[in-house]
């Protein structure tokens, strides 16, 4: 019994410095701010975010849940004031893309349900002088509405663009929700830098009618449970 006892906490010491040995990912600003209005998990839900930690691309996901597929990132660039490809460190920050300029281009699978509306939530950190803005390409029959935009860009008091790390966030609904999407952007000037890309999906489904049903009938008990409670009153 004790040889039990003691492998099974042997076990769980194990699995807790497994779990303390794992990547801590920080939250995007539009889960930490509130802006997001479901939690990861939810149904019609997915993540992705991609750290960069090694020099791959096309690129997986370094952390997510997409039940819907596999994201990939692709990452192609150029040489110009600084070479284009994959640093190990650079400007203060681990796993990094450069290039001047260097495009990503983001695939994301989605729900296949014919939804009226998906709300895409895009986070990244850069560094860039000029930069062609993130679009989401969602082909032909979709409508894509970027309702939310912080660059995260900083002036000096002479009103010059500070070339230091920066965070941007972007959130699009479209209308409706496609099978996937495409978000592309290029980084360029003094040279091009990526360093982490965070983004949340959600296809919130049509309530089925009987659903409905559900919710007005208990409704109506739930008034009639009141009612009864004000007249014993």
């Amino acid at each position: 019994m004790n040889r039990k006892k003691k492998i099974s906490s042997s076990v769980v010491c194990l699995m807790f410095l497994w779990m303390m040995l794992q990547p801590v990912l920080a939250a995007p600003t539009y889960i930490t701010e509130g802006l997001m209005d479901w939690q990861r998990g939810d149904e019609g839900s997915a993540w992705q975010e991609w750290t960069f930690e090694q020099g791959i691309a096309p690129a997986a996901p370094d952390a997510g849940d997409n039940p819907y597929g596999t994201a990939m990132a692709t990452i192609y660039g150029y040489d110009g004031s600084v070479t284009f490809g994959w640093k190990s460190a650079i400007l203060g920050r681990e796993g990094v893309w450069t290039g001047d300029p260097v495009f990503v281009e983001l695939l994301i699978p989605d729900c296949p349900d014919n939804n009226p509306v998906k709300t895409v939530w895009f986070e990244m950190d850069y560094r860039a002088v000029t930069m062609l803005n993130p679009t989401i390409q969602v082909g032909d029959g979709f409508e894509a509405e970027m309702f939310y935009y912080d660059s995260g860009l900083r002036r000096d008091q002479n009103g010059f663009v500070i070339d230091d790390w920066r965070t941007m966030v972007i959130g699009w609904n479209i209308y409706p929700n496609p099978s996937q999407e495409i978000i592309a952007f290029a980084l360029a000037g003094t040279g091009g830098f990526v360093d982490r890309i965070s983004v949340d999906t959600m296809c919130r489904p049509i309530p089925e009618p009987s659903a409905f049903l559900l919710s007005g009938i208990g409704v109506y008990m739930a008034s009639l449970v009141k009612r009864k409670k004000q007249f014993n009153q």
